[in-house]
C-alpha cells in the first residue's frame, strides 16, 4: 500500500488575531484552491486505484478530506481520527518546536506541537491501523504539518524535520510494509 500524506489547506484562522491553537477554523478561499490543485495531481497518481481517506478531526483537515473525496470521486466513508492531530488539548501543553517567518502574514511565529517521538508513535499507530484493516492501494491522510514532519523525520531517523510544509502540500510514500 502507498500512503499519501497531505497537509490541510490554508485556514481562515491563520489570518485573524486569535489564539490560533484554540481556534478550529475552516479553510480559507486560498486553502480551498490549494487543495483542489493538489487533488488534480493526486487523482493522476491514484488513477483507477482503490483509495481510503482518513483525516484529523480538526475542521480544516476534515474540509480538506471532503474536497479530496469529491475531486477523487471517493464514495466511501471518510474516517476522522484524533490521533492525527498535532497535539491533544486534553494532554500536556504543546512544546515550541521551531520558529519561522510565516510567508503569508510575514510575521514571526512559533510552531507548536507535542513531543515529536510521541506524536510520531501516535500517528504511526493510527495509520498502521487503517493500512492493516484496508484493502486499498492508497491511504490518503489529511493531517497537519507537525504530523507530517514527525512522520518523515522518524523515517529518516532525524526525530523531527525542521522544514515548513506548505498548506496543501503532499508527499507519497511508496511500498509501506508493516510487521
Amino acid at each position: 500500500m502507498k500512503i499519501i500524506l497531505i497537509r490541510h489547506g490554508d485556514c481562515a484562522g491563520t489570518h485573524k488575531n486569535t489564539n490560533y491553537e484554540l481556534y478550529d477554523s475552516g479553510l480559507s478561499p486560498l486553502g480551498i484552491s490549494e487543495i483542489k490543485g493538489s487533488a488534480i495531481v493526486i487523482k493522476e497518481i491514484t488513477q483507477d486505484k482503490k483509495i481510503k481517506i482518513i483525516t484529523s478531526d480538526a475542521r480544516r483537515s476534515v474540509e480538506t478530506a471532503i474536497i479530496l473525496s469529491h475531486m477523487l470521486e471517493y464514495d466511501d466513508v471518510i474516517r476522522c481520527d484524533t490521533d492525527l492531530q498535532e497535539y491533544r488539548f486534553d494532554e500536556e501543553k504543546p512544546i515550541v518546536l521551531d520558529r519561522y517567518i510565516d510567508i503569508v502574514t510575514n510575521k514571526y511565529k512559533e510552531y507548536n506541537c507535542e513531543n515529536p517521538a510521541k506524536l510520531f508513535c501516535r500517528a504511526f499507530a493510527c495509520i498502521k491501523r487503517y493500512i492493516l484493516s484496508s484493502e486499498a492501494d492508497y491511504l490518503v491522510v489529511s493531517t497537519h504539518g507537525g504530523v507530517i514532519m514527525a512522520f518523515l523525520g522518524a523515517l529518516r531517523n532525524e526525530g523531527m524535520l525542521k522544514y515548513h510544509i506548505n498548506h496543501g502540500a503532499f508527499i507519497v510514500l511508496d511500498e509501506c510494509y508493516f510487521v
